[in-house]
């Protein structure tokens, strides 16, 4: 079994798609959505079953692991955020 790769830039998203990943960023909160903020300001990545990070957690290094999807399950269709 081949280990997840760890995503810290916006230039490792596309390769990785389809396949596990420790994103590893800032949480922050985008409209009501909990996100990973990839280094550099690369990319802010949602993380699609967490409604809102811990408040205390805001800020903060996090690693997310996941399937990365470009079309998660849930997207919402006003700011287009998956």
């Amino acid at each position: 079994m081949t280990a997840a790769a760890v995503i810290r830039t916006a230039n490792q998203l596309r390769a990785n798609e389809g396949k596990p990943v420790v994103l590893e960023g800032l949480a922050v909160d985008v409209v009501g959505r909990a996100c990973v903020h990839l280094d550099r300001n690369d990319a802010i990545v949602p993380v699609a079953d967490l409604a809102r990070w811990d408040p205390d957690l805001l800020g903060s290094a996090v690693r997310a692991r996941g399937v990365l999807s470009r079309h998660a399950k849930v997207n919402d269709p006003t700011t287009g955020i998956s």
